[in-house]
């Protein structure tokens, strides 16, 4: 696996995969990879898929989600809320602020549990 040194918003990725999925139609998959890191432009009501497949329990991933300055409608596949933290169903309406949201891949019910949004 390739590790990535991008620095994100002063944060050095060292140890992790950074990642561009595609958004096409409307949906995109995020792969499963330990310590990943996806970056995705959204311009329309999007579904976007955690992959399971490889994943490992303990695994994180974070999705840092633009819209171009504006706010769109988002869903979720394979994941799950934790009691602090729901996945958000809006982006935030910024073309320079991610919305970013983290998961861990919880082996026990085989979802991506969403552990942060900021």
């Amino acid at each position: 696996i390739a590790m990535g040194t991008e620095p994100i918003t002063g944060l050095t990725t060292t140890g992790y995969v950074v990642a561009a999925p595609t958004v096409s139609a409307g949906a995109v998959t995020i792969a499963a990879a330990a310590h990943q890191i996806n970056s995705i432009t959204v311009s329309a009501t999007t579904a976007i898929t955690m992959s399971t497949a490889s994943a490992i329990d303990g695994d994180l991933c974070m999705v840092r989600i633009l819209d171009g300055g504006t706010g769109e409608t988002l869903s979720w596949v394979n994941t799950e809320n934790s009691t602090g933290s729901t996945a958000p169903l809006a982006s935030a309406g910024s073309s320079t602020h991610p919305l970013t949201v983290g998961f861990q891949y919880n082996g026990a019910t085989s979802l991506w549990r969403c552990i942060g949004v900021s």
